[in-house]
């Protein structure tokens, strides 16, 4: 597991380098798949106020070390719906994923059940780094085919994992129409990461 005060890999590099480029105080920070908080510390030092989500329990221990209230550690996965999913969690590296070899069921939330339930603020930047799952985080932010949660975000970093959305099909279409009817546009990608702005 990458320990908190390290920074992440260099491949993220770019994606803090973006956190830094478009956060500033006032701003919301939602870190959906937080992993150990490497992008939450890097918005919260920027000034943002961060709800990071993560379903993974050790994760969310290192999260702790530097993440205080009034900053939020929210200890669950985000999905289309809200219920239990089997998901297999790896404590050592801080990953998770859905599938057949699941240590047990874990509570999933829509981000829109989570911001009503949890009484959260809206996010102004939202980072998903979540392995295939983005279609179902957005599909998550709408309440009968309407946005409730990103009406105030300027700014979305995806990330978009090629071949857990080549495995689901049609998501891959999905995912790129869904940013477009949320009102975002892409303007950067590298690697599999994309930086979208509202239009």
């Amino acid at each position: 597991m990458w320990p908190s005060n390290n920074l992440p890999p260099e491949h993220d590099l770019h994606v803090q380098d973006w956190i830094r480029q478009y956060t500033s105080n006032g701003d919301v920070f939602y870190d959906i798949g937080a992993n150990t908080g490497m992008m939450s510390k890097v918005a919260m030092d920027s000034g943002a106020l961060v709800i990071a989500f993560e379903p993974v329990p050790s994760a969310c221990v290192e999260i702790g070390k530097f993440l205080h209230y009034p900053h939020k550690i929210i200890n669950c996965a985000v999905w289309s719906e809200s219920c239990l999913l089997p998901m297999r969690l790896y404590p050592e590296s801080g990953q998770s994923e859905i599938g057949d070899r699941a240590d047990s069921p874990i509570e999933f939330y829509t981000a829109a059940m989570a911001l009503k339930d949890m009484h959260l603020p809206k996010p102004t930047i939202l980072k998903s780094d979540a392995q295939g799952a983005e279609v179902h985080i957005l599909k998550g932010c709408l309440e009968n085919g309407k946005d409730i949660v990103l009406n105030d975000c300027k700014v979305m970093i995806l990330e978009f994992y090629g071949p857990g959305i080549a495995e689901l099909g049609t998501l891959k279409k999905e995912f790129w129409d869904l940013t477009k009817y949320l009102g975002f546009v892409q303007i950067d990608k590298i690697g599999r990461d994309v930086l979208f702005v509202r239009q």
